[in-house]
């Protein structure tokens, strides 16, 4: 929005000196009157001494899970782990489509405080999890959403340690996407025998849901091939912590309900993506 301000200057011009123009006071007059006070002088007592709120939404205990606090977008709640096993929950809501952020501040801001980050809505069909971004301990998530949705989010001191110096900031807005891509992830592909096809050069779009597998193939020309695959999630702020692994062909006889063990990881023409134990993962 572009916002112009005009400044306006009125300027007296010469002549009829010695005027007086109607209902305008005199300056004798003024003066006379000076010592009342208008009622609508806008006079309103003494300043306020008080100092500022330490933030835009201080937190207000209680604000466990079961009584969060409510939380704006685009404003700063601030907070300590005032007690250990402490639990600060806020809920909020996203009004529309797109992509949103929560981020969190403390080690940024010289606390002692390493926190956990979760967070999840009404239905649980999104649930995030995040112990740091990239280049701090400081939690943070970014995800896309369809439709208006409502959130809870909390956070907890991963060694249970409370006091003073174990403050925090947390800011919920709406963000641009983080990545682009050229195709999106085509369903179903959760199986070694259901795979989605993808070539060189391409860069898919996909969610993982919780213990969901995502499998893509794509041929080898040659004998012998340079080949590299690279999973962007965690450096754009999404919570997945992924595994890629590669498979020959004739890995389908693979019980495809069990997570395979390192050992069964080769190098081959079939991708395979599958989230470690300790993730949560966003969902469609």
């Amino acid at each position: 929005m572009l916002r112009t301000i005009l400044l306006v200057s009125l300027l007296g011009a010469a002549g009829c000196q010695g005027c007086v123009t109607p209902n305008i006071p005199t300056e004798t007059e003024v003066v006379a009157d000076s010592g009342e006070i208008d009622e609508d002088s806008g006079d309103t007592g003494p300043d306020d001494t008080s100092p500022p709120p330490p933030c835009d939404v201080p937190e207000v205990e209680p604000n466990s899970i079961d009584a969060p606090q409510t939380l704006p977008l685009e404003q700063w709640a601030c907070g300590e782990i005032g007690q250990a096993a402490d639990i600060d929950a806020f809920r909020f809501i996203a009004p529309d489509a797109g992509w949103y952020k929560i981020e969190v501040r403390s080690e940024q801001l010289g606390a002692e405080a390493d926190l956990r980050l979760f967070a999840d809505d009404d239905d649980l069909e999104m649930v995030m999890i995040s112990n740091a971004s990239r280049g701090t301990y400081d939690p943070e998530v970014v995800f896309p959403l369809e439709g208006p949705t409502a959130f809870t989010a909390w956070l907890q001191e991963i060694d249970s340690l409370s006091g003073e110096d174990y403050f925090w900031e947390m800011l919920v807005s709406e963000v641009k996407p983080p990545l682009s891509w050229i195709s999106e992830e085509t369903e179903p592909n959760d199986t070694i025998s259901t795979p989605e096809p993808i070539a060189s050069g391409d860069l898919v779009y996909g969610i993982l849901s919780r213990n969901d597998r995502d499998w893509f193939t794509f041929e080898v020309e040659t004998d012998r091939a340079s080949l590299t695959a690279e999973v962007q999630a965690w450096q754009h702020g999404s919570p997945l912590d992924a595994r890629l692994q590669l498979w020959f062909p004739g890995d389908e006889d693979v019980d495809e309900g069990v997570t395979p063990e390192p050992s069964m990881i080769r190098t081959g023409n079939s991708l395979y993506v599958d989230p470690r134990y300790r993730s949560f993962l966003l969902t469609e």
